[in-house]
């Protein structure tokens, strides 16, 4: 082992067994956290005895972005309530900066050349700060901006150590690997009809049983997975089906046995486990970034039509079964929807008089919950006084108001560039060398998309939700940089 990993190793340690204890010790011991922490240490084990003491780190971190196993240490009250939470997404993403300040301090290890917009990314976190200190409640402002501040570590770390399309491989099978989980979690929760929540997964009950009366009181569970709310697994599932979904319709030739098997099951899992979760968003969201991923693959060579119409074909074929054997997915679409519709579109004439108020610079980051018990739209006056009160609690389920609302139309605009950055980018290239890496970024970009149309229905909002779409934003920016490297160093591809 060299002394680069030794050191590294060694601060890994540290950094594991601090964390580790903390947890432990802030958590009064309980078991959860007990076997979470013998975990986290054979883990540290393991990654020094890899001999890739980073990388490791940095699957760890892909692994571990989807699951919502928390620890609060400081936090307000209320149902959006700001504060600072370590989850385990979290120690892997502490100690792979703690572990990479060493390899860039000691052995002068050079920090890639930033991508193309990264000045629109500084400028989001920059104004998430100024957005937060400026606020009416500053402490909620600036626990919500310390949480932002780990979404652009993350998009840091990963667009600097992604480098190699080894790495990148790795880091998809990491990927793959947490929707397994998460996929797991779902049929245990379909099978028990229950969230099953372990301690520190802050579960929702709220929308996760739905009862038909018009269908003879027909029953329907939503799973979440780790994901804390069936909406928020839809999204999730939004960000990452598409590349399975590319790679098994390029075929085996294309892709090798192993990798089309394994990007099969991983997209037949996935697309049931989303129409489980019931969320017309996500289902919606889909749609779109699928016809994105289609429409530019077929545009570009990477799949003949004829192929793309016979897999819809099969497609439709198996959603015609599914329907038949669960029709609840029928019902969620023609029947009462208990107030969800009615209810979103309250919260959104109440964010428009947020918003009328505060266009320019916004009430201030996660200061929406506050505001909202000011303004009060014509639309409330036939809701009972305690349903008025459960909307107040929450916040619009539209990201682009939300947005808005709480950080002006320059934290809006600033979002919007970076959907269209990166689709920017990504069309500017032309000729792959690679046409699994071309897949492979094609499905991110889907993942975009998804999550772009997704902002319609849902809100990202103290959450892993950002985390994740951050993850995929600096492997958006990884892959477009590889396939750069691999157009300098080929004359022809």
């Amino acid at each position: 082992m060299t002394g680069s990993s030794v050191a590294a190793g060694a601060a890994t340690v540290v950094a594991g067994g601090l964390l580790a204890i903390g947890i432990a010790v802030t958590n009064g011991l309980s078991p959860t956290w007990m076997i979470l922490a013998v975990l986290g240490g054979l883990t540290c084990v393991a990654i020094v005895w890899s001999g890739e003491i980073v990388n490791m780190l940095l699957y760890g971190l892909v692994l571990t972005a989807p699951i919502a196993i928390t620890k609060s240490i400081s936090a307000r009250g209320g149902v959006y309530a700001p504060g600072l939470e370590l989850s385990l997404v979290d120690v892997f993403l502490m100690c792979l900066v703690i572990v990479w300040a060493v390899q860039l301090a000691v052995y002068r290890q050079r920090v890639h050349a930033p991508p193309p917009g990264v000045g629109v990314v500084l400028a989001i976190f920059a104004w998430a700060w100024v957005s937060g200190l400026f606020a009416e409640d500053r402490v909620a402002g600036v626990l919500a901006a310390i949480n932002q501040t780990k979404f652009l570590l993350e998009f840091v770390v990963l667009y600097n150590l992604v480098s190699t399309p080894r790495v990148l491989r790795r880091v998809l099978i990491a990927a793959g690997l947490g929707l397994v989980l998460n996929l797991a979690m779902m049929a245990a929760q379909t099978i028990a009809r229950s969230p099953l929540a372990v301690q520190g997964a802050k579960v929702s009950n709220s929308g996760i049983r739905l009862v038909y009366a018009a269908a003879d009181t027909v029953r329907a569970f939503r799973p979440s997975g780790f994901l804390l709310h069936p909406n928020s697994c839809a999204d999730y599932l939004v960000i990452v089906l598409p590349v399975p979904f590319l790679l098994v319709l390029l075929g085996k030739a294309r892709v090798g046995r192993a990798t089309w098997w394994a990007s099969a099951l991983l997209a037949a899992g996935g697309a049931t486990g989303l129409i489980l979760t019931m969320s017309r968003g996500g289902w919606i969201s889909f749609a779109v970034a699928m016809m994105f991923a289609l429409f530019v693959a077929i545009r570009r060579g990477l799949l003949r039509t004829r192929d793309v119409v016979a897999a819809g074909a099969a497609a439709a074929v198996a959603a015609a079964v599914l329907l038949s054997l669960y029709p609840s997915v029928i019902y969620r679409i023609t029947m009462d929807d208990n107030r969800s519709t009615e209810t979103r579109l309250v919260m959104m004439d109440q964010a428009a008089l947020i918003i009328r108020d505060n266009a320019l610079l916004g009430v201030g980051l996660a200061n929406y919950t506050r505001a909202s018990h000011r303004y009060t739209p014509k639309s409330f006056a036939p809701l009972p006084p305690e349903y008025q009160d459960t909307i107040r609690a929450g916040v619009v389920h539209n990201g682009y108001l939300l947005l808005w609302a709480e950080r002006g139309i320059v934290g809006l605009v600033l979002h919007l560039l970076v959907f269209v950055t990166s689709l920017l980018r990504f069309v500017s290239i032309r000729q792959w060398c690679d046409e699994q890496l071309h897949a492979v970024a094609t499905g991110l970009l889907a993942g975009v998309v998804g999550q772009g149309t997704f902002y319609l229905f849902d809100h990202f909002y103290l959450d892993l939700r950002p985390g994740v779409f951050w993850l995929l934003l600096g492997l958006v920016a990884s892959v477009l940089r590889i396939q750069a490297r691999q157009t300098l160093a080929v004359s022809t591809c």
